[in-house]
């Protein structure tokens, strides 16, 4: 069974992917960068099986801030979660 956060991170991933490429573009060539984040994952191996994980990323450069968040869930026969993310750009909010 896939953990449905794969879903979810890989979308955080690419957003922040995009907007540091954008960056890489609009930005001179001696920007800073960070990134960083954390998760974690639980799964059960009784009847019925149930997994669950958070994660919580970040990534910029000195024009483009990216913030992602998100939690999941899921058992053999249903899955759930939420999430939320933002990008500001010399300092205009798009969410």
């Amino acid at each position: 069974m896939r953990n449905p956060l794969h879903k979810t991170l890989g979308r955080a991933a690419a957003i922040s992917a995009g907007a540091l490429m954008i960056t890489g573009i609009a930005a001179p060539a001696y920007a800073h960068v960070y990134e960083g984040g954390d998760g974690g994952n639980t799964v059960s191996g009784h009847h019925p099986v149930f997994a669950t994980g958070f994660h919580d990323n970040f990534a910029g450069t000195n024009h483009v801030h990216t913030a992602s968040s998100g939690t999941g869930w899921a058992t053999a026969t249903a899955t759930g979660g939420e999430g939320a993310g933002a990008v500001e750009i010399d300092g205009m909010h798009h969410h």
